[in-house]
């Protein structure tokens, strides 16, 4: 770690051999700052042994100086069953100022779907344009506009790109990274967020689009058993399908213009309290209770 005189610093845990050297870093200071360690989003990972052995070795003192943190609820339990040590949660914040969406849809029925992101399995891109694909073949495909982002995709999501595009049907697709004023713009067009993901990825991981769909107020598709469908289900404003079965997830979508006001109405009401909780100021004021907690001790 290239740091010297900080009084806190920030690591992101992608892979235990991250851990075990600031770890190491952190016992050679003598005046040791405060290590806030996100945890990243595979607790499973943290279970090796070096882990285990590198956390014996810190002394009681420097352990105080340690603190692990995470932005998903359901990650807090894990990573503590992980590491024996507690862990916080401090809520993922949003990237950008994001207005909310008051639109009504485009025509009697006609919904607007967004499925933003880069093209990856485990978001489950391929789930979502094979579902699209079987609304365009069906009478229902005049009533909703697919947009589909599909930049960086994977080596499964190149191949049928590539291959069978073609064959989904009208679909405005998306070949880039979108900048902030063109993705604000996208949020406030669209009537509903398509998020199909993969529960191996996505069980406990949080989702920054869907965090940003929340605080726009924009109802959302996504898997039941997820992050974010837990999410759907406690507080509603949203539409659960199950993993991996693009023919439900069509289903879904088609069914959601039958009561697309009242879970409109669901995701506006929802729209203030997501914002207090994923925007910037929440955060720090979690981070600085954190702190002051952690320096009373």
């Amino acid at each position: 770690p290239n740091t010297r005189n900080e009084d806190g610093v920030f690591a992101q845990m992608v892979a235990p051999r991250h851990f075990i050297r600031w770890i190491s870093w952190l016992q050679t200071r003598v005046n040791a700052p405060l290590l806030f360690m996100h945890l990243g989003y595979r607790p499973e990972r943290f279970s090796d042994p070096e882990v285990r052995r590198a956390l014996s070795r810190v002394s009681s003192g420097y352990r105080r100086k340690i603190i692990f943190v995470t932005d998903s609820e359901k990650l807090c339990a894990a990573f503590e069953e992980a590491l024996d040590d507690e862990v916080h949660y401090l809520p993922h914040i949003i990237s950008y100022n994001t207005p909310v969406n008051q639109r009504a849809p485009s025509g009697a029925g006609s919904l607007n779907v967004f499925v933003p992101g880069n093209a990856r399995r485990e978001k489950g891109f391929l789930d979502a344009v094979e579902a699209i694909r079987v609304i365009g073949s069906s009478d229902r495909s005049r009533n909703f506009r697919f947009v589909v982002q599909c930049h960086s995709p994977d080596i499964a999501c190149a191949r049928f790109l590539e291959s069978r595009q073609s064959d989904v049907g009208r679909v405005e697709w998306i070949n880039r990274p979108l900048g902030e004023g063109e993705y604000l713009q996208r949020l406030a067009e669209s009537d509903i967020i398509l998020l199909p993901y993969h529960l191996d990825c996505y069980a406990m991981r949080t989702s920054g689009i869907f965090a940003e769909a929340r605080v726009a107020g924009i109802p959302v598709v996504t898997t039941r058993g997820s992050w974010a469908g837990d999410r759907v289900a406690r507080e509603g404003g949203g539409w659960l399908a199950p993993e991996r079965d693009a023919r439900e997830l069509a289903s879904v979508l088609m069914g959601a213009a039958e009561n697309f006001e009242k879970i409109k109405g669901e995701a506006l009401a929802l729209a203030g309290s997501s914002h207090k909780e994923f925007d910037r100021d929440h955060f720090m004021k979690r981070l600085l209770a954190l702190i002051h907690e952690r320096v009373a001790r």
